[in-house]
């Protein structure tokens, strides 16, 4: 055995070894910045980056020069005092200025002086220039030690002490030299991806680009950001406000009998013919079963090693009890193995049943639907998503708030536009009873819960078609039901149309909880999963 593991090492080391041994391993020991601003508003940049190559032969490096809100970069120069440099190269791609540069094979400390020059990357606005400038930017993934920046502004300018600003103020400090006013700053080490920036700002002397969404190499500005948001928030409001005062008359009703109106119907005047509406399709298939038509069976599937407990269906449904909807819910159920699949692939057939009950309520007067109204306005939406996507792409700068506000805009004319349909006084007084009959109901069973959860669970059962319509009533609520018998300890016997044949065993004060499992799992499968 021990030879075996000394074996199995010397063997995982010959194949580790020479991959560790072609790992390059690196940081950067020191940078030096200098950035001189030039009477003509152009930078003279220099650069000494001194890589430390700590394991591993080095044979090139490169310096990526993010090009946003910068002209152009020229008269690119790199040398160095430690190794001779060959075939220096320059490439511009994906916003990026490229310089690399290759050298014999090099380890331990190596130092390289880049220097160039940058055209309009100069600020001016509200009467100051600006030197933002990242002296570091984000491109590195190493750490970066030992980082000095000094910016020089020309004596020419004629510039006194309390002219002048400088960020990081708690890391620079200013003086006065022969060249002119020099700011310099340092910072101990750089996480990696870290980037350094320095502002300079002074009396506008220059001409200078005005203040955009960028800054050199940083990317968007947080204030633009802030200020585009704001707009957008601000654009949705009046598409909002449309929304809500074109929801319709509004009733109040004390209704406690059932409203005498087909389950379908009730749930397309509550949610619309959406995803809340497909809370039609578990009522009703509740209701059959309380009527006979339906048993819901729970079973267990097994697939590979895999089980899963499903609701599937034995049908015996009596066509002189059935109404047209029933009966062709019944037909469109009978192919399917179990209730969820009925969920998850007879979604076409859930939104068209749905669309004919809403016609039908249209047609009846109970709904009105404002068709022009919406499509104006989902044209209206689109109509500023381009236009906003013009002004910010093409444009840019401070035009990305007028492009948030457009944004806004469109948004809230998609949310007004989606109130197509709309209850009439006659629906809305019926949608009112609806709502009183389900919160009652509801409020009944919760009080029932407190002291009597034996009868709050037969209410529950005996309201179930109507309460599958209440969106409060979900598989939290339900839970909430089944704990509390559970905690008073005392059985329930399941209705005859729901059948547990999962062979699951449990106490006696938790089968109220296992005859539970079919009812909001089926409201799950049948509307929840639905909803998409």
């Amino acid at each position: 055995m021990r030879r075996w593991i000394l074996t199995a090492i010397l063997g995982f080391l010959v194949v580790a070894m020479p991959a560790l041994a072609q790992q390059k391993v690196y940081d950067i020991s020191n940078y030096d910045v200098d950035v001189v601003l030039r009477t003509d508003g152009s930078y003279r940049v220099t650069e000494h980056i001194t890589f430390d190559f700590q394991q591993g032969a080095f044979t090139f490096a490169t310096r990526n020069i993010p090009l946003t809100h910068i002209d152009s970069i020229e008269d690119i120069s790199v040398h160095s005092d430690d190794v001779r440099l060959r075939n220096v190269t320059r490439d511009v791609r994906s916003g990026e200025h490229i310089i690399r540069w290759e050298f014999p094979e090099r380890t331990g400390p190596t130092t390289f002086t880049l220097s160039y020059a940058a055209h309009g990357a100069l600020f001016a606005a509200d009467g100051l220039n600006k030197i933002d400038w990242d002296a570091v930017g984000t491109g590195w993934s190493v750490p970066v030690h030992d980082v000095d920046v000094r910016v020089v502004v020309p004596a020419a300018f004629d510039l006194i002490t309390s002219d002048i600003r400088i960020q990081p103020r708690d890391e620079g400090r200013l003086t006065e030299t022969s060249e002119g006013w020099v700011a310099k700053f340092s910072y101990p080490r750089l996480s990696p991806g870290t980037a350094y920036r320095v502002i300079v700002s002074f009396p506008r002397q220059l001409a200078g680009r005005p203040p955009g969404s960028a800054r050199s190499g940083s990317g968007i500005e947080w204030e633009l950001i802030v200020a585009a948001i704001t707009a957008g928030l601000l654009g949705t409001v009046p598409g909002v406000v449309a929304f809500f005062r074109w929801r319709g008359p509004s009733f109040e009703s004390t209704n406690i009998e059932a409203p005498d109106l087909p389950l379908p119907r009730a749930a397309v005047l509550l949610n619309g013919a959406t995803s809340g509406g497909q809370r039609a399709f578990p009522a009703v298939v509740f209701d059959l079963a309380a009527r006979g038509h339906l048993t819901l069976r729970r079973v267990e599937h097994k697939r590979w090693i895999f089980s899963q407990k499903k609701i599937e269906i034995e049908f015996h449904e009596d066509p002189a009890d059935l109404n047209d909807f029933e009966q062709d819910l019944i037909d469109e159920l009978k192919p399917h193995d179990t209730l969820e699949q009925f969920g998850s692939r007879a979604r076409s057939y859930r939104k068209d049943k749905l669309n004919e009950v809403q016609g039908a309520l249209i047609e009846e007067g109970y709904l009105v639907k404002h068709r022009s109204r919406s499509t104006r306005l989902f044209g209206a939406g689109f109509l500023f998503d381009a236009v906003a996507i013009l002004l910010g792409v093409v444009v840019g700068g401070w035009m990305w708030v007028v492009a948030g506000l457009l944004f806004g805009l469109s948004i809230g004319a998609f949310f007004a536009g989606a109130r197509m349909h709309t209850p009439t006084e006659k629906g809305a007084r019926l949608k009112a009873e609806i709502e009183a009959y389900l919160d009652q109901t509801r409020e009944k069973i919760e009080r029932l819960r407190q002291y009597d959860p034996t009868e709050a669970a037969r209410t529950f059962i005996r309201q179930l078609p109507w309460l599958a319509l209440d969106s409060d009533v979900d598989q939290r609520w339900v839970k909430k039901l089944a704990d509390a018998l559970k905690e008073a300890r005392e059985d329930l016997e399941a209705p005859p149309w729901a059948e547990d044949l999962t062979g699951e065993t449990v106490e006696a004060a938790s089968q109220a909880y296992v005859a539970f499992m079919p009812y909001y799992h089926v409201t799950t499968a049948a509307a929840a999963a639905a909803a998409p």
